[in-house]
């Protein structure tokens, strides 16, 4: 199902828990540089492929070297970390996802495991993580959902309306 909760099926069963879900799938792609859906892999899920791997304790297997490379002992750490909470993003029980702040919290402490405290690693995933705790409660779409605007609100509002016109970016704009 890729991106959707699984209970998207489900009737009045959808709330945070369902982004939190899509969110842990996000982080499944981004830390094992697989395709959401991969037809010519089985399972063609990465949910279905790398939830069990994460389980089982081998995230080795999971992990791109393309992410932190050379991968490091801190690295590596850092990443099983970070799988272990897109494992749990991505349960099929929704009482044992996790909040979002707490999501949060623990891309924080994988980040400074990896002892990336300073520099431009640190303040893009600060952003992201900044940005997503608080597009549930600063971001507001218009009643017409477009490509090309989103109003955002809040005393810690980065942008002005345009999405060109965020420090990061929020979608590719190639159409």
């Amino acid at each position: 199902m890729g991106y959707l909760d699984p209970c998207y099926t489900e009737p009045g069963r959808l709330g945070p828990e369902s982004d939190v879900f899509s969110f842990g799938v996000v982080l499944l792609e981004l830390v094992s540089g697989r395709k959401v859906m991969d037809v010519n892999s089985c399972p063609s899920s990465i949910v279905a492929w790398a939830a069990p791997l994460v389980a089982a304790g081998r995230q080795r297997e999971v992990f791109d070297g393309r992410v932190a490379a050379p991968p490091t002992a801190r690295t590596e750490r850092a990443v099983a970390r970070v799988l272990a909470v897109a494992a749990r993003c991505v349960s099929e029980s929704v009482e044992r996802r996790p909040a979002m702040e707490e999501v949060v919290s623990e891309l924080h402490a994988a980040v400074e495991s990896a002892g990336w405290r300073r520099g431009y690693a640190h303040r893009v995933v600060e952003r992201v993580c900044w940005r997503v705790a608080s597009w549930g409660r600063h971001v507001r779409r218009s009643k017409r959902v477009t490509a090309t605007k989103i109003e955002c609100t809040g005393e810690h509002s980065e942008c002005s309306g345009a999405l060109d016109s965020c420090p990061l970016p929020l979608h590719s704009q190639t159409a």
